[in-house]
């Protein structure tokens, strides 16, 4: 009890909310500003350590998802670029069949309630208070997914921290 009392604690002043420190970035869930939609992550397991840090789904807050996506870390410029696919093969691809479903790609940005921007910590490291994904509203209005699954509502580019799947 008092080493929970004082992590909570150690995580407020640095900035991440007791909520969110409870929990790995690998297993938080966020949502937009309309509640329209969940950002819901899952670790990377063994098979995806290497340059993916973090697995999430995007998807309706029924339930519904809609894309899949991976942060991976380039071996050039150290920014972790957020990559959504929408109806990608199996397996192995080509960047071919990868740019022909890729919905939305660009660097991922975690915000804490003091303000500070920084990156989006690796699936093992305590949970953001929120994510942007900048320009991901635009991308995804047009996109095959809005045509495709009669989407009406374009989601913000900040998630907020709702809870954890742990």
């Amino acid at each position: 009890m008092m080493r929970g009392a004082f992590f909570a604690a150690f995580f407020a002043c640095a900035g991440v909310s007791a909520q969110a420190a409870e929990c790995l970035q690998g297993d938080a869930i966020y949502e937009d500003a309309d509640k329209a939609y969940a950002l819901a992550f899952s670790g990377t397991g063994d098979e995806g350590r290497g340059m993916a840090s973090n697995r999430f789904t995007l998807g309706l807050k029924d339930g519904k998802k809609l894309l899949e996506g991976s942060v991976l870390w380039s071996n050039g410029i150290s920014r972790p670029v957020g990559v959504m696919t929408y109806q990608c093969p199996g397996g192995d691809i080509i960047a071919e069949e990868l740019d022909a479903c890729k919905i939305w790609e660009g660097v991922v940005y975690a915000v804490y309630p003091d303000g500070e921007v920084d990156l989006i910590p690796p699936d093992t490291d305590p949970a953001a208070n929120a994510l942007l994904l900048p320009d991901l509203g635009r991308s995804l209005r047009y996109s095959k997914p809005w045509t495709d699954e009669n989407l009406a509502v374009v989601p913000w580019d900040k998630f907020s921290y709702i809870g954890c799947s742990q």
